[in-house]
């Protein structure tokens, strides 16, 4: 599972079964799934369409155990969900989402954690400030990476209110605990899960740069300015950072300050 074998950890699933008189059980399948996952995390988004591909291996893998068993547990779905979004799969997570809600499955922060990154990936930003809103609405709390994630897509729907409120959040993780438990879970035993991204304690200069992109797009310049000016204070080091994806290849000082300058300057 943890090598993302996929082939072998179905045969094994068949081999229990067959060749043993052994009923593979949810845990079974769930840990096949993982293996899904994993294959995902190495294939990403150009893993395929066909029936070898890994998340579709993982729906396969989720119905028969459905069938089969007493049903998966959100450990299971998570595994799922996650190996879709690394395929930029969006309404095949969300389906799935359904398909365990008919079956009395709680989604988690995870689950709403692995929706959002899955609509990042596909650019639905509009779809993944829904997830936002409905994960917080169902009462989990949302972690770093999750908060900066929302951020990216107020700053591309020019959603000012919502990068200043996912901004504040971001600013009482530096004191809190909040968002802890969905961390957690992105380490399996202690360890790194693959792929999974380092948490952020406290917004960074993307943070800022996100937000003052999005106050931009939506014409509030004069908080856009207060924003870069906060920003030199909260993160001082963000202009020597590394360079981010979100942000285009280029470091979060350059993109904050060009948001933040009026279009009509920028052409003369």
């Amino acid at each position: 599972s943890r090598m993302g074998h996929v082939d072998a950890a179905v045969r094994t699933l068949y081999l229990m079964r067959d060749g043993y008189n052994v009923e593979p059980n949810a845990v079974c399948y769930t840990a096949a799934i993982s293996a899904c996952d994993r294959a995902a995390a190495r294939s990403g988004v150009s893993g395929g369409t066909g029936r070898d591909a890994p998340w579709h291996q993982a729906l396969a893998l989720v119905e028969e155990a459905n069938a089969k068993t007493s049903g998966l547990t959100v450990v299971g779905y998570n595994a799922a969900l996650s190996a879709l979004a690394r395929s930029g799969k969006v309404d095949e997570a969300v389906f799935l989402c359904y398909v365990a809600s008919e079956r009395k499955v709680q989604m988690d922060a995870i689950s709403y954690s692995v929706l959002m990154r899955s609509c990042e990936r596909a650019e639905r930003w509009t779809d993944m400030l829904k997830f936002a809103v409905e994960m917080e609405a169902n009462g989990f709390e949302m972690d770093g990476l999750a908060l900066s994630g929302a951020l990216h897509a107020c700053e591309r729907t020019g959603d000012a209110d919502g990068a200043l409120a996912y901004l504040d959040k971001m600013k009482n993780l530096q004191t809190s605990t909040e968002g802890d438990e969905t961390n957690r879970h992105r380490r399996t035993h202690g360890r790194k899960r693959d792929g999974a991204r380092d948490d952020i304690r406290g917004p960074d200069g993307v943070a800022y740069a996100l937000a003052v992109g999005a106050c931009a797009r939506a014409g509030r310049l004069r908080e856009a300015l207060g924003l870069l000016d906060e920003m030199k204070k909260m993160a001082p080091t963000a202009h020597l950072g590394n360079d981010n994806k979100m942000l285009g290849g280029k470091t979060a000082e350059v993109v904050a300050y060009t948001a933040a300058i009026p279009p009509t300057d920028r052409e003369s």
